[in-house]
């Protein structure tokens, strides 16, 4: 099934089929190495897309609107190329705009950017992008992709150094949070996993250029655990 919709992971999959000896069949039902690819991957690279504008009020206008050509040579570039994408927060924000740009040819393509930047992240594992497209095609694209913004190997600790990081970001990226808790509200009265799916990328790509890999891990441990106390916390820090 998936590879009617990602033609591209034809051959990844059916080389993670015939050579893999480290994903069982019950592995890749209940998802069980999930979050142990995700966390590696999350912990390796944290953001290598340079095209997003993240200045852009608007979320199709964090990627400076590249051409369907530029997509395409994402979609077929050889993941061993250097230069290939290959962080979560990049294959993340491929689909969130895949979402704002639904009906149009562009968000298909966009579609396939984003898990093909995700296999990327371990182009030389094919069981691990064996249990990537298969739980991708178990849980569905949008729980999956929540799924992917809501993992982290780090406990939630919402004290003293959750409120100094957050206190940097205003300082440093005040928009950043802004634009996060935005998206956060937008979904309070009727909860959106879009919504909040985009406010977690958004308070996320605030620290992109932060060389603590950290900030962003307990970022996500504190969404996952109780985001309604973390986007609280934002708005204490922003009064």
């Amino acid at each position: 099934m998936l590879a009617g919709i990602y033609p591209f992971l034809s051959k990844s999959v059916s080389n993670a089929v015939g050579h893999s000896k480290l994903v069982t069949k019950e592995h890749i039902v209940d998802c069980s190495e999930l979050d142990d690819l995700l966390n590696c991957q999350w912990d390796s690279a944290f953001d290598d897309n340079h095209d997003i504008d993240d200045s852009a009020d608007e979320l199709r206008g964090w990627f400076n609107n590249p051409s369907l050509g530029r997509i395409k040579n994402i979609i077929s570039q050889d993941p061993h190329d250097p230069d290939a994408l290959r962080s979560c927060l990049a294959a993340l924000g491929f689909y969130l705009v895949s979402r704002v740009h639904e009906g149009q040819e562009r968000a298909y393509y966009e579609n396939q950017a984003a898990i093909k930047v995700l296999m990327n992240g371990h182009f030389t594992n094919s069981a691990a992008q064996e249990v990537y497209s298969h739980c991708l095609g178990t849980m569905g694209n949008e729980p999956f992709w929540f799924h992917v913004a809501s993992t982290s190997s780090a406990g939630s600790d919402f004290g003293g150094e959750l409120r100094g990081n957050l206190e940097w970001q205003r300082d440093n990226n005040r928009k950043s949070l802004v634009k996060a808790l935005e998206a956060w509200r937008e979904q309070e009265s009727s909860p959106n996993r879009l919504k909040r799916m985009i406010a977690i990328y958004r308070l996320m790509l605030g620290q992109r250029h932060s060389d603590n890999l950290g900030v962003p891990k307990s970022y996500r441990a504190c969404f996952r655990d109780d985001p309604d106390r973390l986007f609280a916390t934002i708005a204490q820090v922003l009064s």
